[in-house]
């Protein structure tokens, strides 16, 4: 038999089936044993392989600012559906990207928006798109700021410290002092001072780990 006559006779062999349930099940003749067997089986949410399909190219799509917003928005709630997420993996991979600006108990700076209870004021999809739109919502005191100097030096990040005498901005590695007197221009930006495309610094089992993570921390 060749494969074509037997995937033929395989959907035969099932609508048959189907049709004896629908028959005799009407004559009440059919076991509920028999019947959960021949049910099709439910569709599961999709699992991230080892070759990081379909993270990557949902990332593509949710990061790109060309994208139309309804399909970011599409990528952003299907990366956020996505299953088989370590969370143990997320903790590591937070403590190494995301530490640095976030804080969540006792570890990480205060930087960026506190995230120690995170899950209770953000749903699942909203923590994703936080994490590849970080333009989405941006806190007044977390916009980004740009400062030129006299001699053309531009720095940009979070300003934490404005004294008459001192700018310090935090540039996401490290805390820089600018006098007053060598800035030649200061603008304050409607950007999130967190990099664009930060999900690139991560592996894709990293990505869903993070978001599997934050995702548990809720108020107890």
């Amino acid at each position: 038999m060749t494969k074509n006559n037997l995937a033929i006779a395989t959907v035969l062999l099932a609508s048959v089936a189907f049709m004896g349930v629908a028959v005799f099940g009407a004559l009440g003749i059919v076991s509920e044993e028999f019947k959960v067997i021949v049910q099709a089986p439910a569709v599961a949410a999709p699992t991230v392989s080892a070759s990081g399909d379909p993270v990557v190219p949902l990332l593509q799509v949710a990061q790109d600012n060309a994208q139309p917003a309804d399909k970011r928005n599409e990528a952003i709630n299907a990366l956020a559906a996505l299953k088989g997420a370590d969370i143990e993996l997320g903790k590591t991979t937070f403590k190494r990207v995301c530490a640095a600006c976030h804080k969540i108990g006792d570890e990480g700076a205060v930087y960026a928006p506190d995230l120690t209870e995170v899950a209770s004021r953000l749903t699942r999809e909203k923590i994703v798109e936080s994490m590849v739109n970080p333009n989405a919502v941006v806190e007044e005191k977390y916009k980004t700021t740009m400062v030129m100097t006299l001699d053309g030096v531009v720095v940009t990040g979070l300003l934490t410290e404005k004294t008459d005498e001192v700018v310090k901005i935090f540039d996401g590695k490290e805390t820089k002092e600018i006098p007053v007197d060598d800035i030649e221009e200061q603008q304050t930006k409607d950007s999130s001072s967190m990099p664009e495309k930060q999900a690139d610094a991560m592996a894709p089992g990293e990505f869903i780990g993070v978001v599997e993570y934050l995702s548990t921390l809720k108020k107890k």
